[in-house]
């Protein structure tokens, strides 16, 4: 028995519950046993709280040498005031990676993440952290559907809760996400990605030193910073193809 179990078993005044317990049992007092019980409650919540808060301060000593890059982006298009079209892509950290940072942690320390969620026209997502002492914590955040790039009301719903359960769990472990500064940033947008892939299969580019070059293993891994110099190269075999055409022609189809 740890010096909290100790401490926190004994009532004010030196009084020991469990042996208080045993003389109301033996006297058949219904009324003591019941405010002894309300007690022993109160003592046990008041232990695992306790246990909570401890095994917090020792988790969020270790999370303070914890880097979790936003490598994840949002995209947003639209008009502004004055009706021209604009696109914004914004980087954000992916639940995935929150979670393979923090999952095994969490664990050392005893602690589980759980998430609920409710609503029909807006979203309530709740985060619960749970000690294994078996006191809890919770978040909740409450957000609309999320009906950027015409998403339809399922998918919306699925945005927000993903949205919903990155934000609450930072919030409660005081968390913070960090742009990717390691010289390489975000992974390009799919869409992106696919532009390159017709490209290199259009032009017969050699892909392996294509990839090579930007350092990369696959066209998805490549830096958003690194789209535009990918697309000149690829335009740049274009116009060599172009010219190597034109000069194979008859001068009469030149």
């Amino acid at each position: 028995m740890n010096e909290i179990t100790k401490r926190e078993e004994t009532l004010p005044g030196g009084l020991d519950i469990n042996g208080l317990m045993a003389e109301a049992v033996k006297g058949g007092n219904a009324e003591v046993i019941h405010r002894l019980l309300d007690a022993q409650e109160r003592i046990m919540n008041k232990r695992a709280q306790m246990e909570y808060d401890a095994a917090m301060v020792e988790l969020q000593e270790e999370l303070a040498g914890v880097k979790i890059m936003k490598t994840g982006q949002i995209k947003f298009e639209g008009k502004n005031k004055s009706g021209d079209a604009y696109s914004q892509q914004t980087p954000y950290a992916k639940l995935e990676d929150i979670d393979k940072v923090l999952r095994p942690v969490m664990h050392k320390h005893g602690f589980v993440v759980t998430y609920a969620t409710e609503g029909t026209d807006r979203v309530v997502v709740k985060c619960k952290i749970t000690h294994r002492g078996g006191h809890s914590e919770t978040s909740s955040m409450a957000l609309p559907l999320d009906t950027s790039g015409s998403k339809n009301n399922l998918q919306g719903a699925g945005s927000s809760i993903s949205y919903g359960r990155r934000y609450t769990l930072c919030a409660m472990l005081n968390l913070i996400t960090l742009d990717d500064n390691d010289g390489r940033g975000a992974p390009i947008t799919d869409e992106q990605a696919a532009t390159i892939k017709g490209g290199l299969e259009e032009t017969g580019l050699d892909v392996k030193k294509f990839l090579s070059n930007l350092k990369v293993q696959t066209v998805e891994e490549i830096p958003a910073k690194d789209f535009a110099r990918a697309m000149t190269a690829i335009d740049a075999k274009r116009y060599r193809i172009i010219q190597e055409k034109q000069k194979g022609k008859p001068n009469d189809e030149k």
